[in-house]
């Protein structure tokens, strides 16, 4: 049975960029060698923040507006799941929170500002430092590392600095005393004697200057759980700075396994006819098998029950059925790096600090660039091949793949309440959830409508029939994990089942508990989202309740007198063509030079905080 790790190495280094085609490949290389399980990375020069995943690692990375600064951390995939949160803060600093024991680890990696920087920009690089450290708990293990472009220099000073430093310190060096000392941190580099190659972190073109201007600093409290710390000057990116290590003695906090995922079906197998007709028939067994048992309650039962127990044999025998459905193979993202380029990388390394380390270099970025392109032009000729043959969703999936920055996922990570507090704790980040939901749909209302209106016609099998047509497909499915596709693979028995449970819920009134409920995805509408409103919510339904919608839907449509202005939610209207009468009319009064005034009014949220009880007073 695999035990949790009782130690991590952590690690840090100045890659001066990873905006160059192989680069990050080749930080995975290195990490790996040097069996590092999270690395901090500086100097990245990636564009804004956000989650990738490459090979057995991920990459969280925080960035600016422009190809500058940036830092990232590199982690194990296997860490993964210990992952409470993080907070991409900006171009120079982020934080990570893992889950451990006995205390938790917050991790901060950096990019301070170089020597050539005023002072008042140091000054706020700080004050930004202080603001992240708020969000970090007394008890967490804080570890703060990366580029500092500090000189500590040799010899201890109190319990911040031990004796196996490396030259002079400088203004800089004092000012990173001066905040570690206000926040009871030591810096590891310093603690542990290593021979002099050991100890440097930068060296000067020309190998004339070696100075230690990368650390790692941890609380004083938990500076014995440091077991060893040393740099590794044999890695090699094409960097001027080594990679800094420390191997910390700590146990990864036991994680409850989750439940399982249930497997993505195929939902294309059921365009083959072999497969359709064989699944059909299992729905249609299985339906009729639950329907007998259930015979003999029927007949004691009240209405709503009679309802809830036909959906649940229906819902039953569909589920039971999309077991035996082919599961979709996993979309591994197929890259264009090569082992070739990968063994290249390895004989550079071993040539580093030779003449022929620049030769091999350049060929390695030659090779990049060639690979890369040769397999831009396979993937354009794949997606003009679906084109010609109207595979539009396959043609949208590989061209989302291949121009997604890095494949990276956008997200902040954390989430604030309402004390302005980052909540990293997912349980905290639900209840969080909870309460912005419940409150944006707060509507003050009794939980029954007693509505006179005259009998209404059954629902007809051609309704549903139109429904069902006039639905997308490929949407994703609600609670219940069935989707239209799966409903027009069952012919006529889905046709006269769906039918008749449309007929019992608009005749009782009363709508099954999978029917009526939701599944929320919030979705960011900015870079850095943290607020509850910087997220727009999208909402997941039932597709049986879908139909039914568009059936209600469609009976009422000519009953209700829409204001001709109205653009939006009409069909064959939209608001593109209320937005080229704008400008149409604006071209207008430019050309005979006279004044057009606009008012726009933005109603927050309004869809979403419709007073249902004014509406049925309406529709009364």
């Amino acid at each position: 049975m695999k035990t949790r790790k009782r130690h991590i190495r952590f690690a840090t280094w100045n890659v001066r960029t990873l905006h160059q085609e192989g680069k990050l490949d080749n930080l995975i290389l290195e990490t790996t060698d040097m069996k590092v399980d999270i690395m901090g990375v500086a100097e990245t020069r990636w564009k804004g923040e956000g989650y990738a995943r490459r090979d057995d690692y991920i990459f969280i990375h925080s960035g600016g507006e422009y190809h500058e600064r940036g830092v990232g951390i590199l982690i194990k995939k296997e860490i993964e799941k210990y992952i409470s949160g993080y907070w991409t803060y900006n171009d120079r600093m982020m934080l990570l929170k893992i889950r451990a024991k006995p205390f938790d680890i917050a991790i901060i990696q950096t990019y301070a500002p170089t020597s050539d920087h005023a002072d008042e920009e140091i000054e706020k690089y700080y004050e930004d430092l202080q603001q992240i450290l708020k969000q970090v708990k007394t008890t967490d293990i804080l570890i703060i590392m990366g580029d500092m472009n500090s000189k500590i220099g040799k010899g201890k000073y109190k319990n911040i600095v031990g004796q196996y430093g490396l030259g002079t310190r400088n203004e800089r060096g004092d000012r990173l005393i001066q905040f570690c000392e206000e926040n009871n941190m030591v810096i590891c580099n310093t603690f542990y004697q290593q021979e002099s190659r050991r100890l440097y972190t930068w060296k000067s073109p020309g190998d004339r200057k070696r100075n230690q201007i990368d650390f790692i600093m941890i609380r004083n409290r938990f500076k014995n759980n440091v077991m060893n710390t040393k740099t590794y000057p044999g890695a090699d990116i094409n960097s001027d700075h080594n990679p800094v290590m420390i191997k910390l003695n700590i146990k990864l906090k036991k994680i409850d396994q989750p439940t399982r995922k249930e497997p993505h079906i195929d939902i294309s197998a059921l365009k083959q006819s072999e497969i359709q007709q064989k699944y059909c028939v299992e729905v249609k067994n299985k339906y009729e098998c639950l329907m007998t048992e259930c015979l003999e309650q029927y007949r004691r039962e009240n209405p709503e029950e009679k309802v809830a127990n036909k959906w649940d044999c229906l819902k039953q025998s569909i589920q039971t059925a999309n077991k035996n459905l082919p599961v979709k193979e996993s979309m591994k993202n197929q890259m264009w790096m090569t082992d070739e380029i990968l063994e290249k990388m390895a004989e550079r390394k071993k040539a580093k600090n030779t003449p022929k380390y620049t030769i091999l270099d350049n060929e390695i970025r030659n090779m990049c660039r060639t690979t890369k392109v040769n397999w831009l032009e396979t993937k354009c000729k794949e997606i003009e091949d679906m084109a010609e043959k109207h595979r539009t969703r396959d043609m949208h999936r590989e061209i989302r793949q291949m121009t997604s920055k890095k494949n990276t996922v956008k997200s902040g990570g954390c989430i604030k309440n309402n004390n302005n507090q980052l909540l990293f704790d997912k349980t905290e980040i639900l209840t969080r959830w909870t309460e912005y939901v419940t409150a944006l749909f707060d509507d003050q209302r009794s939980s029954k409508h007693s509505i006179k209106c005259n009998d209404s016609p059954r629902i007809l099998k051609s309704e549903v029939v139109r429904a069902i047509e006039t639905m997308k497909r490929g949407k994703a499915a609600g609670l219940d994990n069935i989707t239209v596709e799966m409903l027009t693979s069952l012919e006529d028995f889905g046709i006269s089942t769906i039918t008749d449970l449309c007929n019992d819920i608009y005749n009782t009134g009363y709508i099954p508990r999978d029917l009526k409920t939701s599944v929320f995805i919030p979705l960011p509408k900015k870079p850095k989202a943290q607020e509850c409103t910087d997220y727009r919510t999208i909402s997941l339904m039932s597709h049986i309740t879908k139909i039914l919608l568009k059936i209600i839907h469609e009976r009422i449509k000519n009953k209700i007198d829409i204001e001709v202005g109205e653009e939006g939610f009409r069909k064959n209207r939209g608001t593109r063509e209320a937005i080229l009468c704008i400008r149409l009319l604006a071209d207008k009064y430019i050309e005979v030079q006279k004044s057009i005034y606009l008012c726009f009014i933005d109603y927050s949220k309004a869809f979403d905080r419709v007073q249902h009880e004014k509406l049925i007073i309406c529709l009364q």
